[in-house]
């Protein structure tokens, strides 16, 4: 089976979970670039997007580090939905074999505290806790995937 890290970057890409996001600068300037043509935002020409992909992509390779947004609304908070709200942790249960679609019981919770421990004990992902929003209808968790240069050394 496929490790974390490269299964929740396939996610992100997917751009299939709402929410669930990379928050880089190249992916910033994609969004509020104003087009040299139309002088909108964001530039929707071949070209444009083009030239930001092969931005990004060298951003990404060789530079940046890979930020990115995970939806992560309370069960508790009015308005949650399994399916609106917990896809991530579904799907990565479904990969991990802890839950079959149509034989097991939906268990929100546990496949978000699985997800959350999964997260937690990778070394190359820390959570940016000051940038993640914890309350509220719109509550996102930001974490920061680290090139294997810069994985931080255990304690003890």
């Amino acid at each position: 089976r496929m490790r974390m890290r490269p299964w929740l970057e396939d996610q992100i890409n997917s751009n299939k979970i709402p929410g669930l996001r990379w928050l880089n600068k190249a992916f910033l300037l994609n969004q509020t670039k104003t087009c040299g043509f139309t002088k909108k935002k964001p530039c929707k020409h071949f070209f444009c997007k083009i030239l930001t992909n092969l931005i990004t992509f060298f951003l990404f390779r060789f530079k940046e580090k890979k930020i990115f947004q995970i939806p992560w609304m309370h069960a508790a908070r009015h308005g949650w939905d399994l399916e609106k709200d917990a896809p991530l942790f579904k799907n990565w249960a479904v990969h991990t074999g802890k839950y079959q679609p149509g034989v097991d019981k939906p268990d929100p919770k546990t496949w978000k505290a699985n997800f959350r421990c999964a997260m937690n004990s990778l070394p190359d992902i820390e959570e940016v806790k000051d940038k993640s929003m914890k309350k509220g209808n719109n509550a996102f968790r930001v974490y920061r995937m680290l090139p294997a240069s810069e994985k931080p050394t255990k304690k003890g």
